[in-house]
């Protein structure tokens, strides 16, 4: 997958060509060809809605339409471009910049496809009327592949009520899926930061971007995507020293969800001081980072120093390869 999106990435830019249409196909046609997905591939729509600054993209999962927001998305890049000129001295440098943000949504995007496939497939591995299931070893409970795909079903189950997807049918599912519940509804904005369905697929889209440029020798561009991963990890921390906990939490005091099935992971106790320890004791700091699990206040501190560490090089331009 690498391989092949940076050369899509390289053959536009050489160009002097930004995303389009056909770029966006060819970049879903990779990502399903990586992952096993149930769900058709998308189609690509491009919008000018300036009335959603907020929104660079949107999936609706009814039509598998994915929409991109052109002016919303350029004028975020342009901003962000700015951070960077003094590192990116040739046309061909900002071209591939334009190109890698763009291409960043897109993955994003299809990380939710992905997220919503595991739930409307046969390895829906959430089922919470299957007692038998919590009937395997430390060493699967502790898997962090696992923990991800019930935190994904968690959110579905959560935010829209009904987390028994057995025995209906696809359209069922997306109906299900796309029928919030009011008060959650007004809510949602304030969570966005700590929802980990966001994070886990900003997460995933920058980190997959990271791995296509460690293809390439553009120590700047690597560096660029490096700090926006570590970025990524940190992203909900701020408000939360668990921003996926605080997302659940706050979803089951206004629907009753369950959460008893992270207490079998080790990774949830009311008792914030106990929680910290099992957490940290079971899962390593990477893994909690990227499924958004409980730190410590001194492992803030310092991956918050590290990160204003990384933005002071990138500023001072000392880039080492």
């Amino acid at each position: 997958m690498n391989e092949k999106l940076l050369d899509l990435l390289i053959d536009y830019s050489k160009r002097g060509e930004y995303v389009d249409l056909k770029f966006a196909d060819e970049v879903a046609k990779i990502f399903y060809e990586s992952h096993d997905i149930i769900i058709p591939l998308p189609v690509f729509e491009l919008s000018s809605d300036k009335r959603t600054p907020n929104i660079l993209g949107r999936l609706n999962i009814i039509n598998q339409k994915i929409i991109l927001n052109v002016p919303v998305l350029y004028a975020h890049i342009t901003s962000e471009l700015q951070q960077y000129s003094h590192l990116l001295s040739t046309s061909l440098d900002r071209t591939l910049f334009y190109n890698i943000y763009l291409c960043k949504t897109i993955l994003h995007e299809l990380e939710h496809i992905r997220q919503y496939s595991l739930v409307a497939s046969d390895i829906h591995i959430l089922r919470y009327s299957n007692p038998d299931y919590f009937n395997f070893s430390d060493d699967k409970f502790n898997n962090q592949n696992v923990l991800e795909k019930i935190i994904i079903d968690l959110h579905r189950g959560g935010m829209h009520f009904d987390p028994i997807f057995d025995c209906k049918s696809l359209d069922e599912i997306y109906e299900i899926l796309n029928s919030r519940f009011k008060v959650m509804d007004a809510k949602y904005n304030r969570l966005y930061s700590v929802d980990p369905l966001e994070n886990l697929a900003e997460m995933h889209a920058n980190d997959t971007l990271l791995g296509a440029l460690g293809q390439e020798q553009t120590p700047e561009l690597i560096a660029i995507q490096y700090l926006n991963l570590q970025k990524a990890l940190l992203y909900g921390y701020s408000s939360s020293l668990s921003p996926t906990l605080k997302f659940f939490e706050n979803v089951s005091k206004h629907t009753g969800l369950d959460l008893s099935v992270l207490k079998n992971f080790k990774c949830y106790d009311e008792n914030k001081t106990k929680m910290l320890k099992m957490t940290t004791e079971n899962y390593s700091l990477d893994s909690r980072l990227k499924l958004g699990l409980a730190i410590s206040a001194d492992e803030y501190k310092s991956l918050s120093d590290d990160l204003s560490e990384i933005k002071y090089l990138i500023k001072k331009g000392d880039i080492k390869q």
